[in-house]
């Protein structure tokens, strides 16, 4: 789940460049050298199996202007209810970076949850895509520009700092106010470890629905394994 399971690296936060590096380094420049001459990109998400996840569609907002309304445009014709804007270089994976340092208008699409790809879920990535190539004159027709929010705020992540089994108190979607209830960490008997609350008013983007929680394991110092709950918290309006 998550890391490729020969050496243990997330592809997504790779930059191309290193073809002599680990099996996840040859990968993602294998797969930029067969893109690098492309005009637009979507990347497309789902939630893992361990990962209950709202769908929304961030947006590289980096590169000059064109580019990045470029970019917002392919993102305008799916069906979701927030595109979230990143104009912070951080926030945005490196191999998102170089597509755009290559001059490709980019985006991705999370939308799926738990491995388990719904009829509703395909039908939102694929309706999406006829979108996007009625949008840059690819397909004939007017594209569909669903009613959608746009997402302004910073990402936060409530970590486990120890191992046991996480009982959570929300849902993917949730709006929580500052120090609402998240859930707690027990140990196998059921005896409370940690309590966990929203450190800001903030969107649930998703959280960890797999009770098991291991907080030792971090590859190449990767939190996947100790996340309980992914936050985006909401910018007063």
């Amino acid at each position: 789940m998550q890391l490729n399971p020969v050496d243990q690296k997330e592809v997504h936060f790779i930059r191309p460049g290193n073809p002599g590096g680990t099996h996840s380094d040859l990968l993602i420049d294998t797969l930029f050298e067969l893109v690098k001459n492309s005009d637009y990109l979507i990347d497309s998400h789902a939630g893992e199996m361990a990962q209950a996840l709202f769908s929304w569609v961030p947006v590289p907002m980096w590169g000059p202007d064109e580019l990045r309304e470029k970019s917002l445009s392919l993102a305008r014709g799916f069906d979701v209810k927030y595109v979230e804007p990143r104009h912070d270089a951080a926030s945005i994976p490196p191999f998102c970076l170089a597509l755009v340092d290559a001059g490709i208008a980019n985006i991705w699409v999370e939308c799926g949850k738990n491995g388990v790809p719904t009829d509703s879920d395909t039908a939102t990535h694929f309706d999406g895509y006829i979108a996007a190539m009625q949008t840059i004159g690819m397909l004939e027709g007017q594209p569909a520009r669903p009613r959608q929010e746009t997402l302004r705020g910073r990402r936060s992540q409530i970590n486990a700092e120890i191992s046991g089994v996480w009982h959570p108190a929300i849902k993917e979607g949730d709006i929580v106010e500052k120090g609402q209830y998240l859930g707690r960490l027990t140990d196998y008997f059921g005896n409370t470890l940690q309590e966990y609350h929203s450190p800001a008013r903030s969107l649930v983007l998703y959280y960890w629905s797999s009770p098991a929680i291991n907080a030792n394991r971090r590859p190449h110092g990767y939190d996947w394994h100790n996340g309980l709950v992914s936050l985006l918290e909401l910018e007063e309006q």
